[in-house]
């Protein structure tokens, strides 16, 4: 008879965090089965593949499509992806700095980064 034990997943949000809060947020993103799908490890040096260069190019799309996102250093590795993304606050200030006005609803980690799986995985298959 197989035993098969089930790890328990580890909690990566902290709960009652509202994650449209601004700040800088590190994300880490992992292929199905960690298969590597976006290249390969050649002499110490990543060699990306298609899929790879899309992971990059829908990364960068993120900070065009949202105007309150912006980008900090990342990493694409053969089975997983590392970025930094960073939430703005949301609002343009006019001649009168004190009175703020919204311009659009933020949109959570978890949407932007659902957005990014998406649009990449869309455009890989």
């Amino acid at each position: 008879m197989l035993n098969l034990v089930c790890r328990e997943r580890k909690l990566n949000r902290l709960r009652n965090w509202d994650y449209t809060t601004p700040g800088w947020y590190f994300v880490t993103i992992c292929t199905k089965n960690r298969e590597p799908f976006f290249g390969d490890i050649l002499n110490n040096t990543m060699k990306l593949n298609k899929q790879g260069h899309i992971i990059i190019k829908q990364w960068i799309w993120l900070k065009d499509r949202y105007k309150y996102v912006k980008l900090d250093d990342y990493v694409v590795m053969p089975n997983h992806f590392h970025g930094i993304i960073i939430i703005n606050d949301g609002f343009v200030y006019g001649r009168d700095r004190s009175r703020p006005v919204p311009t659009v609803k933020i949109k959570s980690i978890s949407e932007l980064i659902g957005a990014f799986k998406t649009t990449s995985s869309k455009i890989i298959h």
